[in-house]
């Protein structure tokens, strides 16, 4: 399924039940029944309702949900789902980011990272993967836990580090989104890179870095006075 088809319709459908052949049930959103999976779709975006009859393709169902087809969600409340919708590329960002994760841990299955249950949950818990050119991917989350950019670190050859295209590639810090969990009265150590921020949790130390490496600082969050 398209990545923007599933985020779609991951965003508008509740009580999702996703079939193995490519074709799905969920609650209709054009009805009031809160019990029965009247509503069909497909892979292809192709969708149909045995309660009230409606049908038609991904680009209708955005609209009559009212969706801008092209990647944007409104910010608008909705009686099935009563949070404000978030942006399309955000939901993008973190379908991306469990694809890259999963193609890591199937690389690792059976690898002797796996001996290493406290790392291996870690990279698996922070969505850290590989991607189609088996550089490294790191995912930035916001302070509600969604993916809000990736960056794909440097290649083998040095290639420089990017972002993903549609997030946030505005200097941040990495791993900022823990701090609220970290003790005070212990060092907050301020890494290199991403690499190193892991190593150093993984190992039971508290650690943060700046997103564009030592030669910017991203702007100090509230809770980093907390170490001053």
């Amino acid at each position: 399924m398209d990545s923007l088809i599933r985020a779609i319709f991951e965003q508008c459908l509740t009580g999702i039940q996703w079939g193995r052949s490519g074709e799905h049930k969920a609650l209709c959103p054009f009805h009031n029944d809160n019990k029965t999976k009247s509503f069909s779709f497909n892979d292809d975006g192709l969708w149909n309702c045995f309660g009230c009859d409606k049908s038609g393709n991904i680009k209708q169902f955005a609209m009559a949900m009212g969706i801008d087809y092209k990647g944007k969600l409104p910010k608008r409340y909705t009686k099935r789902n009563p949070k404000p919708v978030i942006e399309v590329d955000k939901i993008l960002l973190k379908i991306k980011a469990e694809e890259y994760n999963k193609t890591f841990k199937n690389k690792i299955k059976g690898n002797a990272i796996e001996s290493s249950e406290r790392k291996h949950q870690f990279l698996m818990d922070m969505l850290i993967g590989k991607d189609e050119n088996n550089r490294w991917t790191f995912p930035y989350f916001d302070e509600n836990g969604d993916v809000i950019a990736i960056k794909h670190h440097k290649g083998k050859a040095d290639g420089s580090p990017y972002w993903h295209k549609g997030g946030d590639n505005r200097c941040k810090w990495y791993n900022g989104w823990n701090l609220r969990s970290y003790k005070p009265s212990e060092a907050l150590i301020i890494a290199e890179g991403e690499p190193d921020v892991i190593k150093l949790c993984i190992n039971g130390f508290q650690a943060i870095c700046s997103s564009h490496g030592t030669s910017t600082v991203p702007d100090p969050l509230p809770r980093i006075e907390d170490w001053l």
